[in-house]
């Protein structure tokens, strides 16, 4: 079946999906196909699927869609959609499910929140996405001055364009800016405030 989500190819990463209450291991062939054999016959019908990702480390995240699997009697195809391949809406997404977020003062990703460059990599070199220009946009939180927070958060969006370059996406494509610490997500000046300012965002500019 033809994926409808992304393109990854993340060795590093277990893909478990689980619908109509079993659970399988996702195959890929690298060409944005997966396979999930489930254990048991599953009746036609609309389903809901939930994918799971485990790192080598036993660190994991889990998404879900309402109605992603249709399946249909008697082999017959199952119904396309006519919707538009969204590639904001999947940015957004990602950045949800794999917001990037670094340790106080490094340019270092807190624990498995950098494993969203792959997926962005995957998206961006996709065919019906491969048109996008992104600003890539670094944050710091508030502690600091302020050019040093620029200059941090600075580096640490170039980390992160650097990481979509060696993963096969045009430099012409992505644009580097720094805010400093000027855009808080959070303002409570609390660490986990602090952690969800430390970060790396997109911003689509064509």
């Amino acid at each position: 079946k033809r994926s409808t989500a992304l393109k990854v190819a993340m060795p590093e990463l277990n893909i478990t999906a689980e619908l109509a209450g079993a659970a399988s291991p996702l195959t890929a062939d690298g060409e944005g196909n997966w396979t999930l054999a489930l254990p048991q016959p599953v009746a036609p019908g609309t389903y809901n699927v939930v994918v799971t990702a485990t790192d080598k480390r036993g660190r994991s995240v889990e998404d879900q869609a309402a109605g992603e699997v249709v399946i249909s009697a008697n082999n017959e195809p199952a119904p396309k959609s006519d919707a538009p391949y969204d590639c904001g809406a999947i940015m957004t997404r990602i950045s949800t499910v794999f917001p990037m977020r670094f340790v106080y003062n490094t340019i270092d990703f807190q624990e498995r929140f950098g494993l969203s460059v792959s997926q962005y990599a995957a998206l961006l070199k996709d065919s019906r996405c491969n048109a996008l220009k992104l600003e890539v946009g670094g944050h710091a939180d508030e502690r600091g001055d302020d050019g040093y927070n620029e200059n941090l958060a600075e580096r640490r969006a170039t980390k992160v364009r650097d990481m979509l370059v060696e993963a096969g996406v045009e430099t012409s494509r992505l644009t580097i800016a720094s805010y400093g610490e000027s855009m808080p997500l959070d303002t409570s000046g609390t660490e986990e405030g602090w952690a969800k300012n430390r970060r790396v965002e997109f911003k689509i500019l064509k």
